[in-house]
């Protein structure tokens, strides 16, 4: 017979177990026992923590869904899908506060590490330009654009005088498909080739650009997939 919350003895409590040991010492169930801080009819936080990560399958695809998704799970009111939505929110904001310590940007992957917490759940398409010093630095991570969900609107002078102003002597590009396929489109290609080429025109390197989904990422650069040459007239 399982024990309710309140059955458990207080050492084996996620609360008492976070305030006497830390976070690092608490299981994901805990954790996000924790956040829901109730359960349902014959459902302790536990059991109900349990049943969401065993229905999504892991901590990060809970946390992907959207509203509509999470209002469509048992036990899961408004306050609860409220709740959740608001701890990606802060964990995307933390993200975003750490590129002040202007982290070096050099390999795809680490590109993907940085962007993947942004986009992770994101219903369109979000078009980033990293811009870089002379040392590969990060000096600023700017969104210049949002899509629908097969399209990414953007606009090369944009792109450009934005890298400009920030005193971007190289750039990179990155944006994720929310459909989960790395897969690079026909206007990503095509994209790709316009800034490669626009570029070294106004005095910019052009390192890859990077596609970002949720099991991994597509690379340009990696693919061989940027040696353009400017046309001739």
């Amino acid at each position: 017979m399982k024990k309710t919350l309140h059955e458990l003895p207080i050492t084996e409590l996620p609360r008492e177990r976070m305030l006497k040991f830390g976070g690092r010492a608490l299981s994901d169930t805990e954790l996000l026992a924790l956040l829901l801080r109730s359960g349902g009819p014959n459902l302790n936080a536990l059991q109900l923590a349990q049943y969401l990560l065993s229905e999504f399958g892991n901590l990060r695809q809970l946390l992907a869904a959207d509203v509509e998704q999470l209002k469509k799970v048992k036990y899961l009111g408004e306050a609860k899908v409220c709740s959740l939505k608001a701890v990606k929110e802060l964990a995307k904001r933390c993200i975003a506060i750490g590129e002040i310590r202007k982290p070096h940007v050099e390999t795809p992957e680490e590109v993907y590490d940085l962007l993947l917490p942004l986009t992770l759940g994101e219903e369109k398409e979000h078009l980033y330009l990293l811009s870089l010093d002379l040392n590969g630095n990060l000096i600023k991570l700017s969104l210049i654009s949002m899509g629908s969900l097969t399209q990414t609107l953007a606009d090369t002078r944009e792109i450009l005088r934005t890298a400009l102003l920030k005193g971007a002597v190289s750039v990179i590009l990155a944006h994720n498909h929310p459909n989960n396929n790395p897969k690079p489109s026909d206007p990503d290609k095509q994209l790709t080739k316009e800034i490669a080429l626009a570029c070294p025109k106004v005095g910019l390197n052009f390192l890859d650009h990077i596609i970002v989904t949720n099991s991994g990422y597509f690379s340009f650069k990696l693919a061989g997939l940027l040696n353009y040459k400017s046309e001739r007239r």
